[in-house]
């Protein structure tokens, strides 16, 4: 039984947001660009602020034409865990084995390659002549490199003891990233889930802002950050010390302008039942809302209040770990974590607007995002295959064997399809 809880601004000011560290940007500096949203390039995780890994504008691959794809490059020795991002011609990735590599997004050729020496696991977001990434950690940094030459313009560390798992998002001046501190095995350190700013141009803090009061463990933020207008979305970890917190396994809403927590929703804790998908806006008739993947729940909450729509409790071993793709009226998930017994776990469509199935595929298992583009889904399985399918229907359209294990999600742009695996990045398009 879940046991929402939602709370004000008022009653969490006291217990969980922390004074900026410098003073912060007005709104008025804070011009919100959502031309991602109508891009055919795919610039950062999830495509868009929204997060909705929904590429609207793609037209070349489609439920017409993605049957015919074919793979029309590869670049071995890239391992990646995040998604490839893809601006003005280049893709670029951040790999397991810390190095951020360019390449055309044609050819594949070459442009250039930085190596940090730092496991990264998260995406690269490219704005404003910059590319942005983040190390694993511990002690982990967000990185600003040159997107013409790979020269380090600055770092910064995100915050004592963190864990850059989620990817960067760029707002205007601002670079926004979660953190957490690792896992359980963390608690010997002090350590709790916070939300920062960056200022973009230089690196410097402009504010920080913590899930779970002082002297408590948890509310760790694995995953990246969704904005609407003056709203930055989170979705946050269970206690470290089980010591209830507010701050724990909750949807949270920011102030983009100052990182004062506006709402935070608190689901019930049904075992580790971490926030691991990253949020995602998306309108419906109601209005804008948020929705979130709590692994075997999804979650779909005003934006604006906190204020729970409906939940859904999941299929049996359906425990969702990717973030799905929001498009066409529809939820898409790339699919489950494999379960020990070997159960079936699957690909699955939910409705917008009550949560219903409407169409599943069996699946081995997976913990990627899904893609939208061209009315046609993307789901990877983690052993390493490829399916692509009819956006409304559910019919399997196209499906390919990638050449190694997978945890990136696949990425839709300018007629071609990149997707990362443990052994590099393999790009699909069509015929010649």
């Amino acid at each position: 039984m879940r046991c929402p809880v939602i709370l004000g601004v008022s009653a969490l000011a006291i217990v969980l947001v922390v004074p900026a560290f410098a003073v912060p940007l007005p709104l008025s500096a804070l011009p919100l660009d959502y031309s991602s949203l109508y891009s055919p390039d795919w610039p950062m995780y999830g495509h868009d602020l929204w997060g909705t890994h929904f590429n609207s504008v793609e037209t070349a691959v489609n439920e017409s034409t993605v049957g015919s794809l074919v793979e029309k490059w590869r670049v071995d020795g890239i391992g990646m865990y995040g998604t490839p991002a893809v601006s003005q011609g280049t893709v670029y990735v951040s790999t397991a084995a810390g190095d951020v590599v360019a390449l055309d997004a044609v050819s594949g050729a070459l442009k250039w390659t930085t190596h940090t020496g730092l496991t990264m696991t998260a995406s690269p977001a490219v704005a404003n002549g910059l590319v942005f990434v983040t190390n694993l950690g511990p002690d982990a940094r967000v990185w600003a490199f040159d997107t013409a030459t790979g020269t380090l313009v600055w770092s910064s560390v995100i915050d004592q003891y963190a864990a850059g798992w989620g990817s960067p998002v760029v707002v205007g001046p601002l670079v926004i990233v979660g953190q957490s501190g690792g896992d359980e095995e963390s608690g010997t350190q002090p350590h709790r889930g916070s939300l920062q700013a960056f200022n973009a141009a230089t690196g410097s803090l402009v504010w920080r802002t913590y899930t779970v009061a002082p002297g408590h463990l948890g509310g760790a933020v694995w995953s990246t950050p969704a904005v609407l207008n003056d709203l930055v979305y989170i979705g946050t970890g269970n206690s470290f010390d089980g010591v209830p917190d507010p701050g724990n396994t909750a949807m949270m809403a920011f102030s983009l302008e100052t990182g004062a927590i506006v709402w935070s929703h608190q689901f019930e804790d049904f075992g580790d039942e971490d926030f691991g998908a990253s949020p995602q806006v998306f309108p419906t008739q109601a209005g804008f809302v948020v929705g979130e993947m709590q692994k075997s729940h999804y979650h779909e909450l005003d934006a604006a209040t906190g204020d729970l729509r409906w939940s859904i409790t999941l299929p049996v071993n359906w425990s969702v770990i990717g973030t799905p793709a929001a498009a066409y009226g529809a939820i898409y998930s790339a699919g489950s974590e494999a379960t020990p017994d070997g159960y079936p776990v699957g690909d699955f469509c939910l409705g917008v607007e009550d949560g219903s199935v409407l169409w599943s595929h069996p699946s081995t298992g997976s913990f990627s995002a899904a893609a939208a583009a061209g009315g046609v889904i993307f789901t990877p399985e983690t052993v390493g295959i490829l399916h692509a399918y009819d956006a409304a229907t559910g019919l399997e359209l196209w499906n390919s064997t990638l050449p190694g294990n997978t945890y990136s999600g696949p990425v839709i742009s300018h007629g071609l399809v990149y997707m990362g695996t443990s052994t590099g990045l393999v790009v699909y398009g069509l015929p010649s």
